[in-house]
């Protein structure tokens, strides 16, 4: 998204090809006395295979890491089910991410506790499958930066490839 004349506006950026390998392992017991817990992690690379064209030229954006791609995330928990009820606690770390292609500027790391309460209802005539749920986001009231509004090409100015300097725009945040 860009915010043009005042007014946000959905483009899109041709950034070429990009590559990206990771690996996402959890880890969990069997429930005891309803409760279960669990850790779970995930390792991300996604990198950038071209140089962007920007302005006529090319910024050199080749082997940076992708926007908003967090290269670990990690979360422990513990579930209950006993009944018609269930909940899960959770403590989630998500590591920072870069929010221009250039990699010159980036979002910090970030660390939520989450909490969810529901119900199953039971079968009751015209009732199935009723569920009632309660989500309690970011439980100690932790301010951060959750996400990007608008990525952007370099937020400082760059030399591209021809010599060219491109002026920097920073991103915008949630």
């Amino acid at each position: 998204r860009a915010h043009i004349n005042g007014v946000d506006t959905t483009t899109s950026i041709s950034a070429g090809g990009e590559t990206i390998r990771g690996v996402t392992a959890q880890l969990a017991t069997r429930p005891f006395y309803g409760c279960s817990p669990y850790v779970s992690g995930q390792f991300l690379d996604a990198r950038t295979d071209n140089n962007i064209s920007v302005s006529g030229t090319y910024l050199p954006t080749q082997g940076k890491m992708m926007v908003q791609s967090p290269r670990f995330i990690a979360s422990v928990g513990i579930s209950y089910a006993k009944g018609p009820f269930f909940g899960l606690l959770t403590f989630k770390w998500t590591d920072s991410q870069y929010t221009t292609f250039m990699n010159d500027e980036s979002m910090p790391a970030f660390k939520t506790v989450d909490l969810a309460l529901g119900y199953h209802v039971p079968e009751w005539k015209f009732i199935h499958n009723a569920t009632f749920k309660l989500n309690f986001s970011n439980l100690t009231n932790v301010s951060y930066l959750s996400g990007v509004d608008s990525d952007t090409f370099n937020s400082r100015a760059t030399k591209a490839l021809n010599g060219t300097t491109i002026a920097g725009n920073s991103p915008r945040y949630y």
